[in-house]
């Protein structure tokens, strides 16, 4: 009777060459119309995986071959570009038909919590309206756009300064004063400051943040290396239960 490494052997190369060829080409997929009617999103051409085709001996087969062949890490690296492609496509879909699906595990985190505003300086400002009033959220909101459009015209300046040629004169490419970097930096009223959220705070929470997502990609690779996280289980929303977005 054959050892099992002997066996191993025997299948290694039959493994690897059915399940490593054209792991990443796209299958044709039907046409469905994309409409909330159908559910879920298993229907619409996106690019599958050959490995979603498989059933799960074969698939179980191709997880040891690959990883023995590829090794942990870089076998690692291709199950996340796989799952990062998908998760990509579904969140282009999702926002070229303006939906919004709470319910999908991907659209929130254990960080969804009260809106913020984030300015230049590294401040932030609490928009909680359960707290904050109405009127200073949308303050706020449009000191940030006029810092957004200051910065961005600012970088257009430069770019144009950077650029221009050394022969040229002082007025061909002036598109505004000579501006310091500081200057598009917008100075928050006083009576908006009581809604900063102090620096101390930000650090911890930035510290939280980390330590979780570092333990949430330890077990994501556990989960890989183990066959049980792949292309193959990412969850999908349900487009019954999207919210449809008002971008006006």
């Amino acid at each position: 009777m054959l050892s099992t490494i002997t066996l191993y052997s025997l299948l290694l190369p039959l493994a690897v060459g059915a399940a490593l060829k054209d792991t990443q080409a796209p299958l044709v997929q039907n046409s469905l119309d994309p409409s909330l009617e159908h559910g879920n999103l298993t229907g619409l051409p996106f690019k599958k995986f050959l490995i979603e085709e498989m059933g799960d001996v074969k698939y179980l087969l191709h997880h040891h071959a690959a990883k023995a062949l590829l090794g942990d890490r870089s076998y690692v690296l291709l199950r996340q570009a796989e799952i990062q492609e998908r998760e990509s496509a579904v969140w282009e879909y999702l926002w070229n038909h303006d939906l919004y699906c709470e319910d999908w595990p991907e659209s929130s985190s254990y960080w969804d919590g009260p809106p913020k505003i984030y300015m230049s300086d590294g401040r932030v400002f609490d928009t909680d309206p359960e707290h904050v009033p109405q009127d200073v959220i949308v303050a706020l909101q449009e000191l940030e756009e006029q810092e957004s459009k200051r910065r961005m015209e600012f970088r257009r300046h430069r770019y144009c300064e950077l650029t221009r040629p050394d022969d040229a004169s002082d007025d061909v490419v002036e598109a505004m004063p000579d501006t310091t970097e500081d200057e598009w930096k917008i100075d928050i009223p006083e009576e908006y400051l009581r809604y900063l959220i102090p620096r101390s705070v930000q650090d911890e929470e930035d510290q939280r943040m980390d330590s979780y997502w570092q333990e949430k990609q330890k077990e994501d690779e556990k989960k890989i290396l183990a066959g049980g996280k792949s292309v193959r289980n990412v969850e999908l929303p349900d487009l019954r239960r999207c919210k449809k977005l008002d971008k006006q």
